[in-house]
């Protein structure tokens, strides 16, 4: 390279910096101004930091125990710094409390963008930056307060200068103060977990480095050098932390262990290392002592003022939440470390055990890449291992190299879109993708749960937008199935022989036999949209009970008379595909040249060149960033936070109208609801009834509690005017015009039945009739979705609470409908007499439910008994036989 074309090169890069740099500020921080602090995870942090900054306590973390009395948890507090001194400035808000980790985070995709794009190119560059700004793992932990966010960029920024270190021989002195630095308060914010990945990657880089060395004194020296370091450290950590010494006891030891570190690191091989060898470059000794001394200062301070009824284990070892350790029978298994892996880092997390396998399968003549690709490899390693191996040991434990998955899967992604086809690792992403997709669209939870450590109590069953994001794993496996799948080779051959044939077919081919399922699929769709259009969409459901009923098929069975049709159908397909191909052929003459030709020839001109499959695949990790930062990142706010409800209380009062807090508990109410008046039960009884508008912010699982008590003073329903969280609800005394009503319960009491209803006369214990029911749609189609409703006259009240059970019965299938009433908002001993309830509840009916006539038994339970039936056709179990269902 010429230096002209070096000076081009390197111009280009702080570009495209640049342009990354402002893509991760908008995706990251552009947020932030409308997120809502997360409750109680933020809330926590919030008032840590209030704390610190009001009592002093800046070497622990203090937070309000019971009573209002301060509790100090065994938590290193120095990852909270940043923030409490923002906070000190503009007071504690979303800015003060998230910008430290946003910053960081902007740092980490920048830098990352920057290491790879020096040692494998700008392609792999962006891949690793995009996918980064994917997983959701790291922007929640990028943007949100959870006490982690510091400590998980520290230790990335460390692990990455100590990449560019090993792989870029002019790395200045700005990189070697980044690397020591970071590494210092990663120690500091995260304790050894956050020190293990990026030593981990300093360890094994070294080697490598070493060994790709021309400098004969460097691999001896620094295998000596490492050698002796790793073994002192690991002996004085087994007597540090395995043998549980005293308090003063563990300091005098860590102050041990850091100085005889650097004496048994560095002195005995001073003499021997270069200025510019392998350690001389990575570790320059007053870097090294600098970063070793803060550490150990920092860590001194927080143990001196541990109290005496605290682990040192759980400071220094690994990282606890703020609610502590946990008992044994709280601590999360091991599988829910490796979800972190599979939720957290989704879509990525599909192609992770492919990355790394192409990452170190595939042998390189270059050193620089050869040193990334195995200090990448112990980085993920150690970061997962370190983590999840203190799993029995600490309450939370996150995983901390979600950079080293995203370099991985950014260089396996370049190498897909430019190398020869590998059919066979299509079909593992495929079947990887899809296991990940699936559960993630039934158990949203389990995203929840894996982005803040724990189990989250109510959390929206579907995420909205799920479908873009199922439309974005399509476009993803399509973009690797086209390229690492070899499907665009196939593209031009496939088009050639259906639509410009060039010789007559035989009696049978194999390309018609699927040319015909293709035309038959079209013709399909075309006849069911045109039934849609002209307002008949049953005739094809007619028909195929037609050929299950009529008489005119005499004994031949029923899956008979639908392979009779499919066959007759197949050959009539065939017939229609063979007839076209031949006139095709009659009339081409041989020739190739068509307009859908020219047009495959410019589609695949477009998609051929290798930058342009990088902007396809590109294309789809930046909806994925968009998606994961603003749709899944609102969803979660709206869920976690009261500020969408002040909000909304700010736009509905009028004048002084109040809005109050009922019922919350300390864990909902330490944000935006700290400075609100709280009702009690009497303040309750006495406001609610009266004329005087009030607001009151209520937690959701209360509302039938709630809304019993306010039915008994005012008889009438509580309005709900906010339900968009499913952990607290903005309710008020009364209803403006204009307001929607969106509480379950006023949707469930009505005053008749509504039509097409099928009325019934079952009654349980003489306390509840089943009055009717109703289905929709009335006949359900296996893998369709049913809506169940019931309806329930009450005659006396309930005692307890009971379930509803739902059969609907064949031999040897059912579809199951076992729930609460009326979402779980409305149970039973909340009915007052003469309610008439409407209880709707949704299922998917299996796909291989089998068809025809089934029985619908309906009943009440609790536990393992069910209430007795005294009025109606019943069976021997106490199950109401209320009708018959058709499944088509």
């Amino acid at each position: 390279m010429t230096g002209e074309q070096h000076i081009d090169d390197r111009q280009t890069q702080r570009r495209e910096l640049a342009v990354v740099g402002v893509l991760s500020t908008l995706l990251l921080a552009g947020m932030t101004a409308v997120l809502g602090v997360w409750e109680p995870w933020e809330s926590d942090v919030a008032q840590a930091i209030d704390l610190m900054r009001g009592d002093g306590s800046w070497w622990t973390i203090v937070l309000p125990g019971a009573k209002d009395a301060l509790r100090t948890v065994p938590e290193l507090p120095f990852g909270l710094w940043p923030s409490a001194g923002l906070s000190t400035i503009f007071g504690v808000n979303e800015w003060s409390l998230r910008l430290p980790g946003v910053v960081l985070g902007i740092g980490v995709v920048v830098s990352s963008f920057h290491v790879v794009y020096r040692v494998l190119g700008r392609g792999a560059a962006w891949l690793t930056a995009l996918g980064l700004l994917c997983m959701p793992m790291f922007v929640f932990h990028t943007r949100l307060a959870f006490g982690t966010a510091v400590g998980l960029q520290c230790s990335a920024l460390a692990a990455l200068a100590f990449l560019h270190l090993l792989t870029s021989p002019n790395a200045g002195f700005a990189w070697r103060l980044l690397a020591w630095l970071s590494l210092a308060w990663a120690g500091l914010s995260a304790g050894v977990v956050g020190l293990a990945g990026p030593v981990g990657l300093l360890i094994v880089g070294a080697f490598a480095k070493a060994r790709s060395s021309a400098d004969p004194v460097d691999a001896p020296a620094v295998r000596r050098a490492l050698q002796t370091g790793l073994v002192f450290f690991l002996v004085a950590g087994v007597g540090l932390f395995g043998f549980g010494l005293t308090r003063w006891g563990a300091i005098v030891s860590l102050v041990g262990v850091l100085a005889l570190g650097v004496i048994a690191c560095f002195g005995s091989e001073a003499r021997t290392l270069k200025r510019d060898g392998v350690l001389g470059q990575l570790a320059p000794i007053p870097m090294v002592i600098g970063a070793l001394a803060l550490l150990g200062g920092g860590l001194f301070m927080a143990m001196r003022v541990l109290p005496e009824d605290q682990s040192i284990r759980a400071l220094l070892l690994w990282i606890n939440d703020f609610d502590g350790p946990g008992t044994v029978a709280k601590r999360p298994a091991f599988d829910a470390f490796v979800h972190q892996i599979g939720f957290g880092l989704f879509p990525l997390s599909a192609f992770v055990p492919l990355a790394f396998a192409d990452l170190i399968w595939n042998d390189t003549a270059d050193s620089r890449q050869r040193v990334l690709v195995l200090g990448t490899t112990a980085w993920f390693t150690v970061g997962f291992l370190a983590p999840a191996l203190g799993m029995p040991f600490s309450h939370v434990g996150f995983f901390f190299a979600a950079p080293a998955v995203a370099i991985a899967v950014g260089v396996y992604f370049k190498r897909a879109l430019t190398s020869p086809p590998q059919p066979l690792l299509v079909v593992v992403a495929v079947i990887l993708l899809a296991l990940l997709d699936s559960n993630l669209k039934h158990q949203t939870q389990a995203l929840a749960d894996t982005i803040v450590g724990s189990p989250v109590d109510a959390f929206p069953p579907e995420l909205a937008g799920w479908g873009f994001a199922r439309a974005l794993s399509l476009a993803l496996l399509a973009a690797l199935i086209l390229y690492q799948g070899g499907a665009l080779g196939l593209v031009r051959r496939a088009v050639a022989n259906v639509l410009y044939p060039v010789r007559k077919p035989r009696i049978f081919e194999g390309w018609l036999v699927l040319w015909g399922m293709v035309l038959g699929g079209i013709i399909l769709l075309a006849t069911l949209y045109t039934l849609k259009l002209i307002g008949q969409p049953d005739a094809l459901i007619e028909l195929t009970d037609w050929v299950r009923s009529s008489r005119s098929w005499g004994r031949v069975a029923v899956p008979a008379r639908f392979a009779i049709l499919g066959g007759g159908a197949l050959v009539v397909m065939y017939l229609l595909a063979f007839g076209v191909w031949r006139l095709r052929v009659a009339r081409l003459e041989g020739s190739r040249d068509g307009l859908m030709m020219r047009a495959t020839d410019w589609l695949l001109g477009v998609l051929t060149p290798p930058r342009n499959a990088m902007i396809l695949m590109g294309g789809v990790l930046v909806g994925w960033a968009a998606f994961m930062n603003l749709g899944v990142t609102r969803a979660m706010t709206t869920n976690f936070s009261q500020k969408e409800i002040v909000n909304r209380y700010a736009d509905l009062k009028e004048g002084t109208q109040p809005l109050l807090t009922y019922q919350l508990d300390a864990r909902t109410n330490s944000f935006y609801a700290r400075t609100l008046e709280a009702m009690d039960r009497r303040s309750f009884r006495e406001r609610m009834p009266g004329q005087a508008r009030v607001f009151a912010i209520v937690p959701r699982q209360n509302l039938a509690s709630i809304n019993k008590d306010f039915r008994a003073l005012t008889g009438r329903t509580l309005p709900v005017l906010d339900d968009r969280s499913y952990r607290v609800l903005l309710v008020s005394n009364q209803i403006a015009k204009g307001e929607e009503d969106f509480n379950p319960i006023t949707r469930a009491l009505i005053t008749e039945l509504p039509k097409g209803t099928t009325k019934t006369e079952h009654v349980f214990d003489d306390r509840i009739e089943l009055a009717g029911w109703k289905l929709t749609p009335d006949e359900p189609q296996p893998g369709s979705e049913l809506t169940i409703s019931l309806f329930w006259r009450v005659k006396q009240r309930v005692s307890g609470r009971w379930k509803v059970f739902v059969h609907i019965d064949a031999p040897g299938q059912r579809i199951h409908g076992d729930h609460d009433p009326v979402e779980g908002m409305f149970p039973t001993d909340n009915w007052k007499p003469g309610d008439l309830i409407r209880d709707d509840h949704r299922v998917v009916v299996k796909r291989t439910q089998g068809r025809g006539a089934h029985t619908f038994y309906v009943g009440l339970f609790r536990g393992s008994k069910r209430m007795p039936i005294t009025v109606g056709d019943k069976d021997r179990e106490d199950r109401a036989r209320i009708g018959k269902v058709r499944v088509r």
